[in-house]
């Protein structure tokens, strides 16, 4: 019986339409001066969340592409203004095009080829501050090689949905990407940063992008709001987390209620940048925000350590790969390209900073909050499986990415050294950033069965000796002037020699010195209670602070805090957004830093 039950949730949870999404604030007003209205049809898309992520791209490419399909061809015949439009994230319609079934691809290249599904600049909804400068430019690849193979202009319009704030590197990368329009659409839970709706953000360098943040929703309504004072306004009509598209029906309804509600105006179904268009021709007086919006939406990363300090590893090292790659080819070594293998990793890395994190408890079918014992018990009867599953699963994108990256680089490292025209055994450092450094320098050596020890180095242009640390094949050493996006050779000393140190350590005071600094520990709590610099003869800690320098401090918060941050955080009115993980007033959880 409960098997049959299941089924029947399961096909009524499936056939559920989609439904154009908005809140109160956004039925609009009709005493405007409004002449153009340009609505531009998206779903909230989480890659995850309401599911696993690869349950929800699968949909995308069955029963919600139908439906999507559906739409456009029930509205072909009617006027260009008022013929379904659907813009997309980049990324999903990569992964719809090449995983569709042959009759739905013919059927998708045709819609994509008329301009009747459409990508936007960016891949997916991130958070810009986890990611990468490298990333954010390279998650822009997909829409143009998108639209560069069906003959389509460069996208010129960007959304991102439910995170409340980004980075203001966005203009930066945006424009000079040829994008000329960002939305922004925050959840209604979430306090967004203080900005107009509508302003010029510009960036470090001075790019300035027409920026659209719509504080109430992930989109607007059919109407401007009360006070709008331009003539165009953007109506950024949204449906819910992968509901799919709105039917044929409700676009026609929306077009008939905005031809009602304001009979002078100007009715077209388009893209962001049509509304760019149309604005720019007014010639807008729009206030310039040069500031930063902090990052409030941090909760998943900070869920996965782990996985977010690999991230930031491999945002460096992936492309590191990839200039050695191309250094060794301009160096004349034969080697095979790496750029299948550098894409499969930076997709993953992009997914990783894709905006949800594994399954919602509240939103995959799931079981509900348990504490203590009860929470013990559902967990050993397996009903957490699944969404630990899809946990595991947002953690795989950057673990199948350091898999890649982690033995390519380590193999072309093994190439270069190898092709270095010195004899016998070397140790090659390779620097791929463009100036010169040195720094500590620890690494295995990977031979087998060694049979030698290696007391130190020489620099093989200058004839220095290194004194190195040695534990079998690992080892360490201080590398100096190693050139900008070269390298430097070292002749391993494979016969004792003398090494002199400076370095001192009395067990007893739990003093370590040096000629630089002596350093002293605290034995009770870690910390260090003294940093003396003997070359400027001072203290650097501060031993009047509450807090041990270097002291690890673990904190939890009751719910007296997450009651306070909630306050402060919660927009008005949405409380109940927090409040339904219903934690017991007992429970300890981590609170996490308030910005607004």
């Amino acid at each position: 019986m409960k098997y049959y039950i299941f089924l029947i949730l399961i096909l009524f949870a499936t056939n559920l339409n989609a439904q154009i999404a908005a809140v109160e604030v956004d039925k609009g007003d009709n005493k405007s001066a409004v002449t153009d209205i340009v609505v531009v049809f998206k779903m909230h898309v989480d890659i995850g969340y309401t599911n696993w992520a690869e349950g929800v791209l699968q949909q995308y490419t069955e029963n919600m592409l139908d439906e999507t399909l559906k739409s456009i061809d029930e509205t072909s015949d009617l006027p260009k203004p008022e013929q379904f439009v659907w813009t997309i994230p980049s990324w999903p319609l990569k992964y719809m095009l090449e995983n569709s079934s042959d009759e739905r691809k013919v059927r998708l290249e045709k819609a994509v080829k008329e301009q009747r599904i459409v990508p936007h600049a960016l891949p997916v909804t991130f958070e810009t501050e986890a990611s990468d400068l490298e990333n954010l430019a390279r998650g822009l690849f997909y829409a143009a090689e998108i639209n560069g193979k069906y003959n389509l202009p460069a996208p010129r319009g960007a959304k991102l949905t439910d995170v409340p704030s980004h980075s203001r590197v966005l203009p930066t990368v945006l424009k000079n990407a040829g994008v000329d329009i960002l939305h922004l659409g925050c959840n209604p839970g979430s306090a967004s940063p203080d900005v107009p709706t509508l302003f010029w953000w510009q960036g470090p360098d001075g790019s300035k992008l027409l920026t659209f943040y719509w504080a109430e929703y992930y989109g607007s309504g059919i109407l401007p709001p009360k006070n709008w004072p331009h003539k165009t306004w953007l109506a950024m009509i949204h449906t819910h987390e992968n509901s799919g598209a709105p039917a044929a029906k409700e676009v026609a309804e929306l077009l008939e209620t905005a031809k009602e509600e304001m009979p002078d105006a100007n009715v077209k179904i388009g893209q962001l940048s049509d509304f760019y268009d149309l604005l720019i021709k007014e010639n807008p007086d729009l206030p310039v925000i040069t500031g930063d919006m902090p990052d409030t939406w941090i909760h998943g990363y900070m869920s996965m350590p782990r996985e977010t300090k690999m991230s930031k590893h491999l945002q460096r090292e992936t492309y590191n790969t990839e200039i050695l790659n191309t250094q060794l080819s301009q160096w004349g070594v034969d080697l095979n390209p790496v750029a299948i293998h550098i894409d499969k990793a930076v997709e993953g890395m992009i997914l990783f900073d894709e905006h949800t994190f594994g399954s919602a408890m509240t939103h995959a079918d799931q079981h509900t909050w348990k504490f203590y014992d009860d929470f013990k018990i559902q967990k050993s009867l397996g009903n957490y499986d699944y969404i630990e599953g899809s946990w595991r699963e947002k953690s795989d994108r950057i673990w199948e990415a350091e898999k890649i990256i982690v033995p390519l680089m380590k193999r072309q490292m093994k190439t270069l050294a190898s092709s270095v025209a010195v004899d016998g055994k070397r140790v090659v450092v390779y620097n791929p950033l463009p100036w010169e450094r040195g720094g500590r320098v620890q690494f295995f050596g990977g031979v087998y069965q060694k049979k030698f020890n290696v007391y130190g180095l020489k620099d093989a242009e200058t004839g220095e000796i290194i004194p190195v640390f040695e534990d079998y094949n690992l080892l360490s050493f201080n590398a100096e002037a190693i050139p900008a996006m070269g390298y430097k050779t070292y002749i391993p000393i494979l016969e004792p020699i003398k090494v002199e140190s400076t370095v001192q350590f009395d067990e007893a005071k739990s003093q370590l010195e040096n000629k630089y600094f002596k350093i002293t520990i605290d034995k009770t709590t870690g910390a260090l209670s003294s940093v003396f610099d003997k070359q400027n003869n001072r203290e650097v800690v501060d031993r009047n602070s509450s807090e041990g320098f270097g002291e690890y401090i673990y904190e939890q918060a009751g719910q007296e805090t997450i009651d306070t941050y909630n306050k402060n955080y919660i927009k008005p009115g949405a409380e109940g957004w927090s409040t339904s993980f219903n934690f017991p007033k007992t429970v300890a959880c981590t609170a996490f830093p308030m910005f607004k």
